[in-house]
């Protein structure tokens, strides 16, 4: 991917506004996270994928749309070792829980601080500082 995006014909796209957002939005849902599903199988395969483009969507936001100064000095190979833990992570299957329902389906998860807990509601939001 960060071949992709350093070519430059293909960096041309990202200046082209709303249009090429949503050829990205496409490329991004179509390319990477159903063939990602597809490639990886099994009862968790989207959720794994999901959170693979999401990081991968991180990078393309803060290296190449709107550059932060230190993902964007990165070579590709600085970026590739960088992401490849998260990556591992995300697309690493995840057991199954206790948190499956008699229907198959997992209950919806909620923030446990840090976590995802299925029992655990999320903590109270900080008041808006003026």
């Amino acid at each position: 991917m960060t071949d992709l995006w350093e070519d430059a014909d293909f960096q041309q796209l990202t200046t082209q506004g709303d249009e090429a957002a949503e050829v990205i939005r496409e490329y991004l849902e179509r390319e990477l996270l159903a063939r990602l599903a597809e490639f990886l199988g099994g009862r968790d395969a989207t959720a794994r994928a999901t959170a693979a483009v999401t990081i991968l969507g991180g990078l393309i936001y803060t290296r190449y749309l709107n550059p932060l100064p230190t993902p964007a000095a990165l070579t590709p190979a600085e970026t590739r070792h960088i992401l490849v833990p998260a990556l591992r992570a995300a697309l690493t299957p995840r057991p199954h829980t206790a948190a499956t329902t008699r229907a198959g389906r997992r209950a919806s998860p909620t923030y446990d601080g840090g976590a995802l807990s299925p029992r655990t509601p999320p903590p109270p939001a900080s008041p808006a500082v003026p």
